[in-house]
């Protein structure tokens, strides 16, 4: 068996862990208006459990971290204006209040 260094030049560092992919969000972030955020859009919903759990009306949701969204990134190409949507914001996704803000 050959030697891997003889394949790829570096080595990867075994210290560094793998991310979990992002896949909340409905668009690359950064793709939007210059100066919003994921955090001034009207697609930004909370799922609420024992926590608070952001996620975007536009992408793909679930129950798991890999779709939750940061209110600090930087608004994708769906951004919108918040407006209230519903009477009292909240509704029912799955037996699981959602709220819409």
């Amino acid at each position: 068996m050959t030697d891997q260094t003889e394949i790829f030049d570096v080595m990867p560092d075994p210290s560094v862990k793998a991310k979990h992919r992002v896949t909340g969000y409905a668009a690359h972030p950064g793709t939007g208006p210059e100066g919003e955020t994921c955090g001034t859009c009207g697609n930004r919903i909370y799922v609420q459990y024992a926590n608070l759990y952001y996620k975007c009306k536009e992408g793909y949701q679930s129950s798991g971290p890999a779709t939750d969204i940061r209110l600090k990134s930087p608004a994708c190409h769906f951004w919108k204006e918040q407006g209230n949507e519903k009477d009292d914001g909240f509704t029912r996704k799955h037996g699981v209040r959602v709220r819409y803000d």
